[in-house]
């Protein structure tokens, strides 16, 4: 019994001697003065590019081919999954999907004036048809903008996005 007092007394001093013997320093300093943070920005020129409708007749992948103005109508088959797990069932992405095919297979680099016909295939219940027809084009002439460019380049970016739809291309002779 002797010990376990004497233990137990000298377990207490010295948690009671450590408690004391713990001390925290804590130091503040505050500046008055401007923090200046270095960033890095590139500044680019910018860019104008032509887009050159293709009056020949072109062909696809799929050896398709285009009518003698370049206008072309292709169709692609979906899944059902694919379209309604992948793409998340919006029109949006189905069409912008028929856009980078299209322009895939006749390896150029936009569809113009796309229109689309989008519907369920009437022979299996499981896939959806997308008909994509329009006039396959290419980027032509890329030249650093001019100050005449720099209106043109104000303007859209002042536009609000409701105005966007009611831009129309510029035609310069």
């Amino acid at each position: 019994m002797k010990k376990f007092f004497l233990l137990t007394l000298f377990a207490l001093l010295a948690w009671g001697g450590n408690a004391f013997a713990q001390k925290v320093d804590v130091e503040i300093q505050q500046q008055q003065s401007r923090l200046v943070e270095v960033f890095s920005r590139a500044y680019v020129k910018p860019v104008t590019v032509e887009l050159k409708v293709l009056q020949t007749q072109v062909t696809s992948k799929s050896n398709n081919q285009s009518d003698a103005n370049g206008r072309i109508s292709e169709t692609y088959h979906l899944t059902k999954d694919e379209v309604e797990v992948s793409m998340g069932g919006q029109l949006g992405n189905v069409r912008a999907w028929a856009v980078y095919k299209a322009a895939e297979d006749y390896n150029v680099d936009a569809i113009v004036a796309a229109t689309f016909n989008f519907r369920s295939n009437p022979e299996n219940n499981n896939e959806y048809l997308i008909t994509i027809t329009g006039y396959v084009a290419n980027f032509v002439n890329w030249k650093t903008a001019t100050e005449a460019d720099y209106e043109w380049i104000r303007m859209e970016k002042v536009m609000t996005t409701d105005d966007r739809e009611k831009m129309s291309a510029i035609v310069r002779k």
